[in-house]
């Protein structure tokens, strides 16, 4: 009776340890990219600044970086505009203020006519997508978002929130 009980004793310790989580982990397999102070990966964010370019707050040396625009390649920085949100491909350094960029990419998340112009001056419909401007929006060849009437094209920057807008 007693070998059986220290039998069963010990398969419920094999069941608890194999149930526990691991303390250890991999890398192999992920599509996480590290990034970060000393890290190599992917910066997304506003354009801040040129001269290089900056994006949250890190100034990334572009001197032979890959510049992409709407899935074509530009020749250079000039054909990106402060505001703009951009993919940095590239590396940060361990002081967190500067960088490599291998690749920058803009791509717009909306490109089209506005169906419904702004009548709160901080949002408007483009192709039936709420866009919502903020202090921090750029705009290019107009300088107010009530000056956007419907049947304007546009090309919009940026990201979703949690409910869907832009």
């Amino acid at each position: 009776m007693k070998i059986k009980a220290l039998v069963i004793f010990h398969l419920f310790l094999l069941f608890i340890v194999s149930c526990s989580g691991s303390s250890t982990t991999t890398t192999e397999n992920t599509d996480v990219a590290e990034g970060g102070v000393g890290g190599t990966g992917i910066s997304t964010g506003s354009l801040t600044g040129f001269g290089s370019i900056f994006v949250n707050g890190v100034e990334f040396d572009v001197g032979s970086a890959e510049f992409i625009r709407d899935g074509n390649n530009s020749f250079s920085e000039s054909d990106f505009n402060i505001g703009e949100y951009v993919v940095v491909n590239g590396t940060v350094n361990a002081d967190g203020l500067t960088g490599t960029a291998s690749k920058v990419i803009f791509e717009d998340i909306v490109e089209g006519v506005v169906t419904s112009a702004s009548t709160d001056n901080v949002s408007i419909n483009v192709l039936g997508q709420k866009v919502i401007s903020d202090k921090l929006t750029v705009f290019i060849g107009f300088k107010l978002l009530t000056d956007l009437l419907p049947g304007n094209v546009v090309e919009v920057s940026g990201f979703r929130n949690a409910a869907g807008e832009i």
